[in-house]
């Protein structure tokens, strides 16, 4: 039984990763995942290669693209339910949709620290603007909105809690 164990990992991986259905975007998974990982051991090493903080997230924006473009599918979110709480645990498109904006905003991020030229020539300065100051008043509005408020007052005591979770991991996760 334990010997067999790494071969059902790797079909599994297999079968997740280079499944003929949604196949950019399990690539692009797995692509994400092992620059991650480089990162990861990257930053463990002490060592900083900058062209992995501009890929990984460039992975990551046009994963999420990618997944727009595929899951069309989806239901739309509603003023109850946004989706990733609904009782058949769908994400809804919407807040699909809406990781196009906060990966294409980290990756502005990344860019703008992994090259200094983006912050000192005056040829950036707009897109600086609004990248860095104004990107919850200029571009926001492009994208869907969704809210942990309306997850919170659901009648399922499972999907308070969860919604409470996420959203102090959100929390944290944004100040620190």
């Amino acid at each position: 039984q334990v010997l067999w164990a790494p071969s059902r990992f790797f079909n599994a991986l297999c079968h997740l990763f280079l499944g003929v259905r949604f196949r950019a975007h399990r690539l692009l998974g797995l692509a994400y995942l092992v620059l991650f990982f480089l990162a990861t051991l990257d930053e463990l090493s002490g060592r900083l290669v900058p062209a992995l903080y501009v890929t990984l997230p460039f992975c990551g924006c046009l994963q999420a693209i990618i997944a727009c473009r595929t899951f069309t599918f989806l239901p739309a979110a509603d003023e109850k339910s946004q989706g990733l709480y609904h009782p058949t645990r769908a994400m809804s498109y919407d807040f699909i949709f809406e990781n196009v904006y906060f990966s294409g905003l980290l990756l502005f991020q990344s860019c703008y620290l992994s090259f200094r030229s983006m912050r000192t020539n005056a040829l950036f300065l707009p897109l600086e603007l609004v990248g860095v100051f104004f990107p919850y008043y200029t571009v926001r509005g492009f994208f869907p909105q969704s809210s942990f408020r309306h997850n919170a007052n659901d009648k399922d005591p499972w999907v308070r809690r969860y919604s409470k979770f996420v959203k102090v991991f959100y929390v944290i996760a944004k100040h620190f």
